[in-house]
């Protein structure tokens, strides 16, 4: 049986995912150029992120912090 139409995945744009994060629109497409941020290209140039793919990343930079040791000098 396929997924209903309420049941898909969020998508944000460039400026959506820009004003959710505060992160300039143009630090975003450079990051997806480099592949830093997961994302989709649509028609070979829209590019989208997936909500759950951004909120795992987010948390993958939350675990790599807790792991640094801050020490003061």
């Amino acid at each position: 049986m396929s997924k209903r139409i309420t049941d898909m995945e969020k998508f944000y744009s460039i400026k959506e995912l820009s004003q959710i994060l505060s992160i300039p629109k143009q630090t975003l497409y450079r990051w997806a150029k480099e592949q830093s941020i997961p994302c989709y290209k649509v028609n070979g140039y829209i590019i989208r992120f997936k909500e759950n793919d951004i909120k795992e990343w987010i948390e993958r930079f939350r675990k790599e912090e807790e792991k640094i040791e801050y020490s003061l000098p």
